[in-house]
């Protein structure tokens, strides 16, 4: 894996954490909101359910990111196994 492929994961692993940090603030804010408000009803639920399906969109990027890593180290993996062998890599 090269530096900057490194450090863009590093990154975007940051950036989707602290995404997930702000929906959760969002949406928590909005549960508050909508105790503690009885007349901010409508402002409570926006918030809550933009706050949850933040979160939802961070748990499919989370998991989407771990199988992507996934396919590539495996990727590597057979493109390592039949260098040793002797064998080509077909591409496009």
């Amino acid at each position: 894996m090269s530096m900057d492929h490194a450090r863009t994961t590093a990154f975007l692993k940051i950036l989707l954490i602290a995404s997930a940090c702000i929906n959760l603030c969002v949406c928590l804010g909005g549960v508050l909101l909508g105790v503690l408000r009885e007349d901010m009803l409508l402002a409570a639920v926006v918030l809550t359910g933009s706050g949850a399906l933040g979160i939802v969109a961070f748990v499919v990027c989370w998991l989407a990111r771990a199988r992507a890593i996934q396919y590539s180290m495996e990727a590597t993996h057979y493109k390592d196994m039949l260098t040793e062998l002797g064998e080509g890599v077909v591409t496009n």
